[in-house]
């Protein structure tokens, strides 16, 4: 069972959501837009049954729509993943950086977490009201996927609301690949730009 679309959502020939430029701009609009159980159509299922993580065509962020779901592989290929809509993007992101992770009361549980700081103001913002939407959704639609030139270099499920902007992300991490993560995360988040010599 899913949340479906918000009351009164327009959806395109194709039975699927659309959003607005306004609603777009309020997170709350934009994430049950994004998580939407109405993107799953027959051509989303079919495009899935047929896509191969190791042919995947040649990145392209000039042809990319993030107000349309996308399907993106692993940083392995390992798994294939149907994404909703873009909810935030890397320059909302202040810092990340990697550690010991701890419980709730700072005493060190022996692994390791990647820790998130959103800038201030609206991405802080959103980012409450996405963690907060997105808690008592069921598997796999309460997770957030990083991608990072279209494939997912993570995918943590949200345990809790994150009402300040600081997260952590924890799993089965060493101490060398929460660095790598935190890297590939402020990586995403700086703006470049190449220029042909």
């Amino acid at each position: 069972p899913g949340i479906g679309l918000p009351t009164g959502a327009p959806t395109s020939a194709d039975s699927s959501p659309t959003i607005s430029d306004a609603d777009a701009k309020d997170p709350k609009k934009l994430i049950e837009y994004a998580t939407s159980e109405a993107w799953l159509t027959p051509a989303w299922q079919e495009k899935l049954a047929t896509y191969d993580c190791r042919k995947q065509p040649v990145y392209d962020p000039t042809k990319e729509d993030l107000r349309k779901p996308s399907i993106a592989c692993s940083d392995d290929n390992s798994r294939l993943y149907l994404l909703g809509p873009a909810v935030m993007s890397g320059a909302d992101l202040a810092d990340a950086s990697s550690g010991p992770s701890t419980n709730q009361q700072g005493q060190p549980t022996g692994g390791f977490q990647v820790n998130l700081q959103m800038k201030g103001g609206e991405p802080t913002t959103a980012y409450a009201a996405i963690s907060s939407y997105m808690v008592p959704l069921a598997a796999p639609r309460n997770q957030l996927a990083v991608v990072l030139d279209n494939q997912v270099v993570s995918a943590p499920r949200f345990e809790s609301q994150i009402p300040n902007g600081t997260a952590q992300i924890t799993g089965d991490f060493t101490a060398d690949s929460a660095k790598a993560l935190a890297d590939q995360l402020k990586f995403g988040a700086l703006p470049m730009s190449f220029q042909v010599q």
